[in-house]
C-alpha cells in the first residue's frame, strides 16, 4: 500500500512529489513505510554499516535523504555491489540444524516447476506443429525448442543432485538476505549504500543472487561477476546445485497473438536461456577444477 502524502502531514510548500514503485518522494526526502523495526537493529548487530539509515521514523514511516548517485558503468556497480553482498553474508552467516521437511518442499516445489514448464512447451509444441504456416513468433520458438528442453532436463539433474547432497547434511547455512537485490536498490558513490531493506530475512546465501541474476542477466557480465563474488563468499556444492536449479527453471511464455510484443518475449525467453545455459556450464567447470584442486591438496 502507497503512503499517502497525508500521513506526511509536510505544513511547507512543496514543489515535488512523485512516487517510485511504494516509495513517496517529496522535494528532497524519501518516505517508506517500514514493514519490520527491527531491520536497522539487526544491521547494526551484524556491524553491517553499508545502508541508509533513515533520518527518522514516525508512525511506521521511515524519513530517507534523497540520494543523487554518481553516473557508474553497470559492470563496475555490479562488482561494488557483489562485494557488499558478500561482506553482508559473512556477516550474518549462520549454521542451523537442517529441517528436512522443508528441504523436501524446496526440491518438489522446484520439480513441480520443472515438470510444469515441461507439459506447458510439449503442449504448445504440438498445437504450433498441427498449424500449415507459423508466424514469427512461433517460427522463433520452434527453431529453439530443444534448447528449452536442455534448459530443463539440466535444471532436473542438478535439483537432484542438490537434494542428494543436502539430505546428507546435518547443518545448512542461513544469512541475511536483502530479498530485492538489483542495482536500482545500490547507490555506488563514495559512500556506498543499500536501500530497500524491508524484505530482509535469514535464508540460503543464493537467493539475493538469484534475484540480482534474473534482473540483470542481460545487463551485466556475470560469469565474471559470479567469479569475482565467490572469490569473497564460496557457495558450498549444494548451494551451487539448487543455484542452478533455481535459474535453469525459465518464465512461461503464452504466444497468444501474432503481436511483436509476443515476438520479443519469445527472443527474450530463448536469450535467458542460452545465456543461463553457458553460465551454468562455465560454473560447473570451474567447480569442478575446485574440487580436483582441493582433492591434490
Amino acid at each position: 500500500m502507497k503512503i499517502k502524502i497525508r500521513d506526511i502531514k509536510e505544513n511547507k510548500k512543496v514543489n515535488r512529489v512523485e512516487y517510485i514503485n511504494s516509495a513517496l518522494i517529496i522535494d528532497n526526502r524519501v518516505y517508506k513505510k517500514r514493514r519490520n523495526k527491527e531491520i536497522y537493529n539487526y544491521l547494526e548487530a551484524k556491524d553491517f554499516h553499508y545502508y541508509l539509515e533513515p533520518i527518522r521514523t514516525k508512525k511506521g514511516i521511515d524519513e530517507f535523504a534523497f540520494l543523487k548517485e554518481t553516473k557508474i558503468d553497470n559492470n563496475d556497480k555490479a562488482l561494488d555491489l557483489m562485494y557488499i553482498l558478500a561482506y553482508l553474508q559473512n556477516k550474518t552467516a549462520s549454521y542451523e540444524d537442517i529441517n528436512l521437511d522443508k528441504v523436501k518442499e524446496k526440491f518438489e516445489s522446484v520439480n513441480e516447476r520443472i515438470i510444469s514448464l515441461r507439459n506447458y512447451y510439449y503442449q504448445l509444441q504440438d498445437k504450433i506443429e498441427r498449424k500449415v504456416y507459423f508466424n514469427p513468433s512461433e517460427y522463433l520458438l520452434m527453431v529453439n525448442i530443444s534448447l528449452i528442453y536442455e534448459a530443463l532436463n539440466q535444471a532436473k539433474t542438478t535439483i537432484d543432485k542438490y537434494y542428494e547432497l543436502v539430505t546428507k547434511k546435518e547443518k545448512v547455512r542461513k544469512v541475511f538476505i536483502h530479498g530485492k537485490l538489483e542495482l536500482n536498490h545500490f547507490f555506488d558513490n563514495e559512500d556506498k549504500k543499500l536501500i530497500s531493506f524491508n524484505n530482509l530475512e535469514k535464508d540460503l546465501p543464493i537467493y539475493d543472487f538469484i534475484y540480482f541474476y534474473k534482473t540483470h542477466y542481460r545487463d551485466v557480465d556475470m560469469i565474471d561477476l559470479f567469479n569475482v563474488y565467490q572469490s569473497r563468499f564460496l557457495y558450498n556444492e549444494e548451494e551451487l546445485m539448487l543455484l542452478f536449479g533455481e535459474i535453469l527453471v525459465m518464465d512461461k511464455v503464452k504466444i497468444r497473438d501474432n503481436s511483436y510484443l509476443v515476438y520479443e518475449k519469445v527472443q527474450n525467453l530463448i536469450e535467458y536461456v542460452q545465456i543461463t545455459r553457458e553460465f551454468v556450464l562455465k560454473q560447473n567447470e570451474k567447480y569442478k577444477e575446485y574440487k580436483e584442486k582441493k582433492l591434490q591438496e
